[in-house]
């Protein structure tokens, strides 16, 4: 359906894998070797131990072959939050509707004259 951004909890640091596919009813994640050699990371499989290497931060991850010959790596998903920040402050509602009228106006007690005639 799309493709993004994918930021991992692994190891105590947050890595962030690009371009990743999304597929909506897949219940699994897959994580493509090939994708990982083209982002220039270094993959080495070792006995029953796969390793993924960044030339500048070492080792990014590392998981051990699961019975059905899976490397599995279980890293929780980082989900991106988006924050509102709301005021109940009157003074900066009237500031705000006044179009943004100094404080000092807003304090000014208006005078009004009503004449009868």
């Amino acid at each position: 359906m799309g493709k993004g951004n994918l930021k991992l909890f692994i190891g105590g640091t947050t890595q962030v894998i690009t371009d990743v596919h999304y597929l909506p009813r897949l219940s699994n994640n897959l994580l493509s070797i090939g994708q990982l050699q083209q982002k220039n990371l270094t993959i080495i499989f070792q006995k029953d131990m796969c390793k993924v290497f960044h030339e500048e931060r070492g080792l990014i991850m590392s998981t051990q072959m699961s019975a059905n010959r899976m490397h599995i790596i279980s890293a929780p998903i980082i989900i991106p939050k988006c924050l509102k920040v709301s005021s109940e402050n009157e003074t900066q509602l009237w500031h705000d509707r006044y179009g943004h009228l100094s404080y000092k106006g807003l304090n000014v007690t208006p005078t009004f004259v009503l004449v009868f005639i």
